[in-house]
């Protein structure tokens, strides 16, 4: 309740105010009452509240009133720690170390700070002072923390410390702190087993890079399973697909896959749009291509724009076909959508539009362009540089990809033209003497 009376006269008492006072309330009435009740709370010493006050001062764009309260909160974090409050210490080194939109990073500050947490037996600080020395390239140092640090988790462990036993399964594993074990996975995969899902993230990673399927699919199902993850839940729709550390399984696949559309996977929703595509439901293929554009999906704006040029699933809409594919093509760079636009050009008899996407979408490695790209150089009317040498490149590449075009006019190019050419470098001159001299003899 103060600080709401406080902000009703915030622009008075702002105007009396000592220069030497730190602004902790600013003339923003509403920002003012919204943050009144955090205020209180960090009044009372609530650290997280004081942060949060910060923060939220910081993105309305109030500097000034942000810095007085990360120094309130950066000074009453210290005040702690210099009591002896090992929390407090690990806090302010975490604090130095990050920094955040108010707070400079200090990695003087961060090591003095977390080296004191860490003599006084905190674990996690002693870890995250062997990442910040490993980072600043002082290995020798590091291992030490990294030990003292896998010490403590262990020793906490083996009193039923869960947390600290999956730092013990993570410091193995990484073999940081300890000789790498005979199986460095051996913990994570027992506490896999008791559903610890941090420890299921860790051994997913480690088995993914091993090529351990099983035991990856093992730990994404258990994610996607309590719902931890839905990118966990599209990883089992494609190995229940593709029958990759399972046996193939289409109707676990479909469940897995429509539980990943439904939280909103960019990849899931676009797999799904296309299996609808496929099915004959454009309408609805449209719809989920569209929102697997809205989420970030590469491919997808180029499928949404090439059914709304063809009014296929949905209205026709030619405009917005074209700013989709020219979106896709300009900021991301896609050569499919370059590729869509010389085909859409080419229809309409926009010679040097459609030509001009060629050039890009070939140059941006697609196949199919590249076929098109080399007869532009046999071309002489096609706008681009006549040249057999760049017409060979271009089907080389592509043949080399696999492209089945690129292969065949490779073949008429190497069998055919080359041969032609020879004849009419060397048989024309001498075909045309004969020719004359039989003129002169008329």
């Amino acid at each position: 309740m103060k600080h709401i009376l406080l902000s009703l006269s915030a622009a008075l008492l702002l105007g009396a105010a000592s220069a030497a006072e730190p602004a902790y309330d600013s003339d923003d009435l509403k920002l003012e009452g919204m943050l009144a009740p955090m205020k209180d709370s960090a009044d009372e010493g609530d650290l997280a509240a004081m942060r949060q006050v910060y923060l939220h001062y910081g993105f309305a764009g109030k500097q000034e009133q942000a810095q007085a309260w990360a120094q309130k909160f950066l000074g009453t974090l210290r005040g702690r720690a210099e009591q002896g409050d090992v929390a407090a210490m690990s806090n302010l080194g975490r604090a130095y170390l990050a920094g955040d939109a108010c707070i400079t990073p200090d990695p003087v500050q961060a090591a003095a700070w977390l080296s004191r947490a860490s003599a006084q037996g905190d674990a996690p600080s002693a870890y995250m002072l062997g990442e910040m020395l490993m980072q600043q390239n002082n290995e020798a140092d590091a291992k030490v923390a990294y030990a003292r640090a896998y010490g403590l988790f262990r020793q906490r462990a083996e009193s039923g410390d869960k947390d600290a036993r999956y730092w013990q399964g993570y410091m193995e594993l990484r073999g940081v702190g300890t000789e790498k074990p005979e199986q460095p996975d051996a913990l994570l995969r027992s506490m896999v087993g008791e559903e610890h899902l941090p420890a299921a993230y860790q051994l997913f990673k480690y088995a993914a890079e091993q090529g351990d399927d099983e035991t990856a699919l093992l730990c994404a199902r258990l994610l996607a399973d309590k719902g931890q993850d839905p990118q966990m839940a599209y990883y089992v729709a494609t190995a229940a697909y593709e029958g990759k550390g399972m046996e193939q399984d289409n109707a676990t696949a479909e469940r897995y896959l429509q539980q990943a559309a439904d939280a909103g996977v960019p990849a899931a929703l676009y797999h799904r749009a296309w299996q609808l595509e496929e099915a004959g439901k454009d309408a609805d293929a449209f719809r989920l291509f569209s929102e697997a554009a809205a989420a970030g999906h590469e491919h997808a704006p180029v499928k949404a724009g090439v059914m709304l040029l063809e009014g296929r699933g949905c209205e026709k809409d030619e405009a917005t076909g074209l700013q989709y594919l020219q979106r896709a093509a300009d900021v991301q760079q896609s050569p499919f959508a370059a590729w869509e636009l010389a085909r859409h050009y080419a229809a309409i008899g926009e010679r040097d539009l459609a030509d001009s996407y060629i050039i890009s979408a070939s140059d941006r490695g697609l196949d199919a362009a590249m076929a098109r790209r080399g007869l532009l150089h046999l071309i002489p009317a096609s706008g681009v540089d006549w040249s057999p040498t760049e017409a060979y490149r271009w089907w080389t590449r592509g043949a080399d990809s696999g492209d089945a075009d690129c292969r065949l006019y490779l073949r008429l190019y190497l069998y055919l033209f080359i041969p032609l050419l020879v004849l009419l470098v060397f048989a024309g001159p001498m075909l045309a003497a004969r020719l004359l001299l039989k003129r002169e003899k008329m």
